[in-house]
């Protein structure tokens, strides 16, 4: 088991706070922020875009 320290060191390296480690919501974070980082590139018309293909990828679930 980790020390406190050791585990705020693995958190910040994965660059997730603690509650985000333990949130079993969150299956693969670092794909979530990778697709975050990506879609605050987009302008707004690319946005537009997008969310229909979000849409209809969320509504198979």
């Amino acid at each position: 088991m980790p020390s406190m320290s050791q585990f705020l060191e693995i958190c910040n390296y994965f660059n997730v706070t603690p509650q985000q480690f333990f949130d079993e919501g969150l299956h693969n974070l670092p794909l979530y922020q990778k697709a975050n980082d990506l879609l605050k590139q987009l302008d707004d018309d690319d946005m537009m875009a997008v969310i229909p293909i979000l849409n209809r990828l969320t509504a198979k679930k």
